[in-house]
């Protein structure tokens, strides 16, 4: 839709896809934000999500693993995402795949 289509178009966000047989099974989109604290920018994750029927064959492990080269390649110094406060199994995946709590997230909505 338009907005993968924005997206895809900033060079400073990707959409990275991850397809089975019946289409599209997973994704995460990450966009590089520079930090004024630091001399390199930061990758942020505002959404990575499997398919529930997909969930456990190692789609999320394999989309947080492109992320990482790709923040690599971009000169990164990080990976940064949140997860919901219930969300209990996407935190011990999360853990599991190296992330760390390292800060609490605030937000308003408007």
């Amino acid at each position: 839709g338009r907005i993968a289509s924005r997206y895809s178009s900033d060079a400073d966000k990707g959409l990275l896809v991850a397809a089975g047989d019946g289409g599209v099974v997973g994704m995460a989109a990450a966009v590089l934000l520079p930090r004024l604290n630091r001399g390199s920018p930061e990758m942020y994750l505002p959404e990575l999500a499997v398919a529930g029927g997909s969930r456990g064959r190692g789609i999320g492990g394999e989309l947080l693993g492109a992320c990482g080269r790709l923040a690599r390649e971009r000169g990164c110094h990080r990976i940064r995402l949140e997860s919901g406060n219930g969300r209990r199994a996407a935190h011990g995946f999360y853990s599991g795949a190296g992330f760390e709590q390292h800060a609490l997230s605030f937000a308003m909505d408007l």
